[in-house]
Formats: C-alpha cells, structure tokens, sequence
C-alpha cells in the first residue's frame, strides 16, 4: 500500500524507507549540503527544505494531499510551510525527485484516494461559492420574486447536495483507514521476509 517514505516528525524529515535514498534526483538534492549556496536567503538548510517540498507535493500521507489541494494550491501552502521564498520555483532535480517518490509510494488504491479527495475538495469549493453567492444576493434591501425565487432554488441545491455528503464522508474516510491498515502490517515486515522492523529503525536526515 502507500507505505511511509519520508515522515514530518517534531519538526524535522525523517527516513521510513531508506530505498528512496538511492534514487539519483533525491541524492541530487542531498548533495546540495556540500555545495554553494546551501541556504536560502530566508535561511533555513537547502537540501532539507527541498526533500520537505517533495514529501508535501508527492506523499500519499501529507497533509496539502489529505485536503485534496490541486497542485498549484499546494506548491503556495508548501512554501509558505517550509519558510522557502515564494520566488522559488521548483527545478528539475525537485519536479523528477516528486514524480519519483510519487511512483515509488503509487498503487491504484492510492491513487484512487487521492483523486476522490480532489473531487471532494471541488464538492467543498462548489458548496462555498454557491454560499457566498446566496449572502452577496442578501446585501439588498428587497428580493424580487424572480430573485427570491433563485436564491430559493439554490438554497435547495444545497440541501439536495447536504443528503448525499454524510454517506461520502463515511465511505472515503473507511477507504482511507482500510489503507493506513493495510500500510501498517505491510510496514512492519522488513521486505522479502517476515521479519517485524525494530521500531528504533527511524534514521534522521542529515
């Protein structure tokens, strides 16, 4: 399943899959340590913030995909998470090292998920602006009854969208559980063997 690859834990990147180290784009960040500039001008160590970005964009389990955000709304939230400049703009080594850690995590199931939180996430979207339509409608002093007709209709819309909401909640969230499940049993086997992985096995970058 879309086992954990990179973790963001007490503030730091941390390692659960030390595979991902030998992919050549990720080791190409990592190598930024060693060379000039190592940091933004905002401060902060290069190579750490630019495997943070590509764990927002490209994990299963960050929090940009868990609200479903489309790709240009999580490139400003990772940014703005990670303090990196917002002038900066993902490189090639950052764009291959996110499609890498996207294959090495996919499977259908996952990527599945993710798909239907986006199209929850434009479930929310339409619901706000239908919202925010009905309460600038409301800023005058009377209706007509072709506009209060209109309005009721939309209201309408909106408790016709409400009955289905509650039943799609339940379904994704059990989705989404079923697979952290699944993650865990199959994250506690060193694989090719059923060797249960020392829990002490979480090395930190750096």
């Amino acid at each position: 399943m879309a086992h954990k690859i990179f973790i963001i834990k007490e503030g730091g990147l941390k390692i659960a899959d030390e595979l991902i180290l030998a992919n050549k784009w990720v080791k190409k960040i990592i190598e930024q340590n060693y060379d000039e500039p190592t940091k933004f001008k905002g401060g902060g160590n290069r190579a750490i913030q630019e495997l943070s970005f590509v764990y927002y964009m490209a994990d299963y389990n960050s929090p940009l995909n868990r609200h479903g955000y489309d790709t240009a709304e999580a490139i400003t939230k990772a940014k703005e998470k990670l303090g990196l400049p917002l002038t900066w703009k993902p490189n090639e080594i950052v764009n291959n090292a996110i499609d890498e850690y996207r294959e090495h995590q996919s499977n259908v199931s996952t990527d599945t998920i993710l798909e239907l939180l986006k199209a929850f996430r434009l479930y929310k979207d339409v619901v706000s602006k239908v919202r925010a339509s009905l309460a600038a409608s409301l800023k005058v002093d009377k209706l007509s009854k072709s506009e209060a007709t209109s309005m009721t209709n939309e209201i309408g819309y909106l408790i016709e969208l409400s009955k289905e909401l509650p039943k799609v909640t339940r379904d994704l969230k059990k989705a989404i559980r079923e697979l952290e499940s699944e993650d865990s049993v199959d994250m506690d086997k060193i694989r090719g063997t059923d060797e249960a992985v020392p829990r002490s096995a979480d090395p930190e970058l750096g």
